[in-house]
């Protein structure tokens, strides 16, 4: 990408974006739609540092955007090179997410008094099972160090109402902004063909998406489906989508169970919606999430949805069990009596409750926060 001059930005606020990586990831995916919508307005010049950009992400990022490479995931190792960039570069705001990004930022700018408005992106509730020492450590830098920032993003009510009461984030710096999400794009993707023979069959197929780590528990999923498949004898199919480091745990655990023929894990796709549309039901096992992408994603694509009661924006995003059924957290007998159950409905999506999400009013708010 050509360099710009320093004059041709005296029109436009510069505006950055930091993550370590361009890996997978609901976090990631949310802020590079973030980044990629406000680039599209003439009045900000936007900017991307990433830790390492090698990751599956990388090819979503607009061609407007001047991506910057530290060529180093470790955050500790990017030190000297964000404080130089910082310094040359002279933005109006940065705005980061993930939560050792947001305490090494905060840091950053108190140590060199950097002038830029930083935003930090709260994503997920930290106030909420056992706590060990490392836990408790870093929560108490949190609370420390976002206080220094110049706004909390959080991205649902539970998270807004943890930011304010247990972090102490003032109203006037604690700002609600719901993940924008492109409905109509999503619909649309939704109807495309498909070319997996899994969907040829008259079984009830069920589908989750996500990364493959411990956060997501799938498997407590392969659980569900071996309760499912092997003890009820019923006839289902599920298809995971995703990539991660318990992939092979996960196959291990199929093969256990002998559920080779009833469950597929396939690698990341660009177009999850339209195996989510085919599907008959979206499963979601998270042990935590702030405001779940798949949740939405998945109701836009009028596929109902059901996952376990967990802290977070899962509640708001089933508007009251409107959209979907929430289960015991790791009970597998009680996800699969609420799986039964939901296939049973047949009331369509009410498409009014995902209008919280909506891409342009979401969009807006950010703007509003970068024209201060």
């Amino acid at each position: 990408m050509k360099k710009i001059s320093k004059k041709s930005y005296k029109k436009f606020k510069k505006i950055c974006f930091f993550l370590p990586s361009l890996k997978t990831g609901g976090a990631e995916k949310v802020l590079i739609n973030v980044a990629n919508n406000i680039s599209k307005d003439i009045k900000f010049k936007v900017f991307f540092i990433t830790g390492n950009s090698n990751g599956i992400y990388k090819k979503f990022l607009s061609t407007k955007i001047k991506t910057i490479n530290l060529g180093e995931p470790r955050l500790r190792y990017t030190f000297f090179k964000l404080v130089n960039i910082f310094k040359n570069e002279k933005f109006d705001h940065v705005l980061t997410t993930m939560p050792h990004s947001n305490v090494f930022l905060c840091f950053i700018k108190i140590l060199y008094n950097f002038k830029f408005k930083l935003f930090v992106r709260q994503s997920n509730i930290y106030n909420f099972g056992r706590f060990n020492l490392n836990k408790s450590i870093f929560i108490i830098l949190m609370k420390i160090m976002y206080r220094f920032s110049d706004g909390v993003i959080s991205n649902c009510k539970e998270v807004y109402y943890e930011t304010s009461n247990f972090f102490k984030i003032p109203k006037n710096k604690n700002h609600l902004i719901y993940n924008p999400t492109d409905l109509k794009r999503i619909k649309k993707l939704s109807k495309k063909k498909i070319g997996l023979d899994f969907f040829n069959t008259k079984s009830k197929t069920i589908i989750s998406v996500g990364k493959l780590s411990n956060q997501k528990n799938f498997g407590s999923l392969i659980n569900c489906a071996n309760y499912i498949v092997n003890d009820l004898k019923k006839d289902f199919k599920f298809l995971l989508i995703g990539e991660g480091e318990n992939f092979l745990y996960l196959k291990k655990r199929i093969k256990k169970f002998n559920l080779q023929n009833n469950f597929k894990i396939i690698n990341f796709v660009e177009n999850p919606f339209k195996y989510i549309n085919k599907s008959d039901l979206l499963v979601q096992t998270s042990l935590w999430e702030g405001s779940s992408n798949i949740l939405i994603e998945s109701l836009a694509c009028d596929t109902r949805v059901v996952c376990y009661n967990i802290p977070g924006g899962t509640k708001e995003i089933l508007a009251n069990y409107t959209n979907g059924q929430l289960a015991r957290l790791n009970d597998y007998k009680h996800l699969a009596k609420k799986i039964f159950y939901s296939l049973k409905i047949k009331k369509k999506i009410d498409r009014r409750k995902l209008l919280l999400f909506d891409l342009e009013k979401n969009i807006k708010q950010y703007k509003k926060l970068f024209n201060n």
